[in-house]
């Protein structure tokens, strides 16, 4: 048995990705707490904001090198092995045609290449991805309520949300910021990883062959989460992920969608494997 997922996106040749692993992933929340309404402004010299706690609680997290500054947390971090270098070193990224539907003049740090492919496949970050504050229905300027921050961690093999939570509440903690709630989101998971030599990689690359008529690139772990971890690690089944989407088709947010041409051609893949894999 074995379990294939869809994820992630198409190469410049239309081409599925194929992923030998997914990312893990992790969304805490942190609140502040301030006064139980929100205050006007003018009062900000001598009324503790909750939004600058959590600006300031946040800035200790990551630096602007993109380092996550949280203690211990690249340590369980494992080094790719030497065929996963080599895979991802000959990645080809179709980097103009994401920039453009991106609407992004370049990539983080102007990477590029090998570059750029080995950041999104082997290093773990964490992102901002909301941040509010409450201001009731106060016209501004005002001092909020309260202020909280999401954030998202990618996860990479062998770290673990649990100890993620862990290691974060202790940095806080040791900053002086034990009054900034911490709340876990639900669904939080850990990386999967397969052997980049797992039969299902080959079959799926020979039916990719035989219904797109060229060779798919694999790549050795997913720049995106999926749980594939309750899988390869709960149940010792190969699980990997295809890609199916292409830059613009607003993967994970609004008006998320996939091409009618390209999903008839995954159509056909499945049939592909429904007739010819045992």
């Amino acid at each position: 048995m074995s379990l294939l997922s869809f994820g992630g996106t198409l190469d410049h040749l239309r081409l599925p990705y194929l992923y030998a692993g997914a990312r893990g992933r992790l969304l805490v929340r942190l609140r502040s707490e301030g006064a139980k309404i929100p205050i006007g402004a003018d009062m900000a010299t001598s009324v503790p904001n909750p939004a600058w706690r959590i600006l300031w609680a946040v800035n200790r997290i990551k630096n602007d090198s993109e380092e996550v500054t949280i203690d211990g947390f690249y340590d369980a971090v494992v080094p790719p092995s030497r065929e996963a270098n080599k895979l991802t070193r000959g990645l080809q990224l179709d980097e103009a045609t994401r920039l453009k539907a991106w609407g992004m003049p370049q990539f983080l740090f102007g990477m590029s290449g090998a570059g750029l492919a080995r950041a999104e496949t082997f290093n773990p970050t964490c992102n901002v991805a909301d941040l509010t504050v409450d201001t009731g229905h106060s016209p501004p300027p005002t001092i909020p309520a309260s202020a909280e921050v999401l954030l998202d961690f990618s996860l990479v093999p062998e770290q673990r949300p649990t100890e993620v939570v862990r290691l974060l509440r202790e940095h806080l903690n040791s900053a002086d910021f034990h009054d900034v709630h911490l709340e876990i989101v639900k669904g939080a998971y850990p990386p999967a990883m397969n052997a980049l030599s797992t039969p299902l990689l080959n079959t799926l690359a020979t039916a990719v062959e035989q219904v797109y008529g060229a060779t798919p690139q694999v790549v050795p772990l997913a720049p995106f989460s999926v749980p594939l971890h309750f899988f390869t690690a709960g149940m010792n089944v190969p699980a990997v992920a295809m890609g199916i989407q292409r830059p613009d088709s607003n993967v994970r947010v609004i008006n998320e969608h996939v091409a009618l041409a390209d999903l008839t051609s995954m159509a056909r893949l499945i049939e592909y494997l429904i007739n010819n894999v045992g």
